[in-house]
């Protein structure tokens, strides 16, 4: 049993990295409209992004109209995410720029 848990320990020590932020983005949407409360706030924007296929964490501030969002590029359309999260919550987002 303890030659066992030691294997399990040593497989987990191995294997943590491919299920961590590997292979993960970050991006910040600038987002236009939010509000305290309602649709428009940042809790509904966090919810609606949330949910969306891929996501592995998002933070939204109304101070600064940005949402950050930490994704898996394979399993995430950000065109998509962009639209629902407007048509759901009735704000206007952006992606930033790429850079040259």
């Amino acid at each position: 049993m303890v030659r066992f848990l030691a294997a399990m320990v040593a497989l987990l020590l191995v294997a943590a990295p491919a299920f961590g932020a590997a292979g993960t983005k970050t991006v910040t949407l600038n987002i236009a409209g939010l509000t305290s409360t309602g649709c428009s706030s940042p809790a509904s924007v966090r919810g609606t992004i949330k949910i969306f296929p891929g996501v592995r964490a998002v933070e939204v501030t109304r101070e600064r109209g940005e949402a950050t969002v930490e994704y898996v590029p394979e399993e995430t359309d950000l065109a998509q995410l962009v639209v629902s999260v407007e048509r759901s919550c009735r704000v206007k987002v952006t992606l930033p720029s790429p850079r040259e």
